[in-house]
């Protein structure tokens, strides 16, 4: 099927001076078919085809670099960039550029692929290795040629395929929910946990003693739960996030995964294992204790997300943190009655 666009080359108004129904149709249907059919014309004449078509011819059209002009920058959260104010689609001859609508029904017109783009109706499931917030399924539904011996300047033939496409087509500004949810964790600015240990205060823990593991800030933005709500791309979001566990690489190969922020440690608990997060090393760190461990803790979360116009998930996340903790070895005396 094929879509037929009016549209008037800069620089002149376009005239049809004599059609008959009958050969006005037949001219175009030949014209598409086998390609020029009227003698070229000067700027300002008339010339009338052998069907009985006149038509004053257009100024020249100016050449324009690219698709066209005007148009802004890219959006560094939604990734969506504003379309060209005027665009341009390459004709016959194929130097010539005519001058076309950037926008319509059909989409936003991108000169380097010849289509029209806008968001597909039906978001089918993300390619393999890719998740829903990575992009969307776009459709091209338009492929434009112009033709200056057609009975109209540029046609539209009424093509369609959809694309995966991680960033918007320019000119489209809508984003699916879960584009919109993963734009919105973007701007998030959560932070790695304070690493409490039993460690701390002396700097210096013993091999085979228990080392307690908690975290000592937890704030919305360490360890959740933290809220917010956005516009993005015509869609409203709110999302939730807060740690679902934390892993710390404890430096000695061995991590431990805990599903709670951890229990402080208080004197009076001596030497028994934390009931919620805690490691035994059973080995001196570098140098003979001389040197610490590094230990690193990765913060995992879980933002859950929901859109106004129905659908959610969740989208996962991670912070870090570190801390040091030094492990020699414990130093007995023997006394002798």
């Amino acid at each position: 099927m094929v879509r037929f666009a009016l549209s008037d080359p800069i620089g002149g108004d376009r005239m049809l001076k004599r059609v008959t129904a009958v050969g006005a149709v037949i001219g175009f249907i030949s014209a598409l078919m086998l390609g020029s059919a009227s003698l070229a014309i000067a700027a300002g004449d008339t010339e009338c085809n052998q069907w009985g078509v006149c038509e004053i011819a257009p100024p020249p059209t100016p050449e324009t670099p690219g698709g066209g002009t005007g148009g802004g920058s890219t959006d560094p959260v939604t990734g969506i960039t504003p379309g060209p104010t005027t665009c341009y689609a390459e004709g016959y001859p194929k130097e010539k550029k005519y001058e076309i609508p950037c926008s319509n029904e059909d989409g936003s017109y991108d000169a380097s692929t010849g289509c029209r783009w806008k968001l597909a109706d039906n978001q089918k499931a993300a390619p393999a290795g890719a998740s829903a917030g990575d992009g969307a399924w776009y459709t091209c539904s338009r492929s434009v040629f112009c033709d200056p011996d057609s009975m109209f300047a540029c046609i539209e033939f009424g093509t369609s395929r959809d694309e995966w496409l991680t960033t918007p087509p320019a000119g489209v500004m809508t984003l699916t929910p879960a584009q919109a949810a993963a734009a919105l964790v973007k701007t998030f600015n959560l932070e790695g946990v304070a690493i409490g240990s039993t460690t701390k205060a002396s700097g210096k823990g013993a091999v085979g003693l228990p080392v307690w593991l908690w975290v000592e800030n937890q704030t919305p933005l360490s360890f959740g739960p933290y809220v917010q709500s956005a516009t993005l791309g015509g869609v409203t979001v709110t999302a939730t996030a807060k740690v679902a566990n934390i892993a710390y690489s404890m430096g000695d190969g061995q991590t431990v995964v805990c599903a709670n922020a951890g229990t402080p440690y208080v004197k009076g608990y001596g030497n028994t294992d934390s009931p919620t997060c805690g490691h035994r090393y059973s080995q001196m760190s570098p140098g003979d204790g001389a040197q610490p461990y590094g230990v690193t803790a990765m913060s995992n979360w879980e933002v859950v997300w929901t859109s106004t116009g129905g659908g959610g998930g969740v989208i996962g996340t991670t912070t870090q943190s570190q801390t040091q903790i030094r492990v020699g070895e414990l130093q007995t005396v023997n006394v002798n009655p």
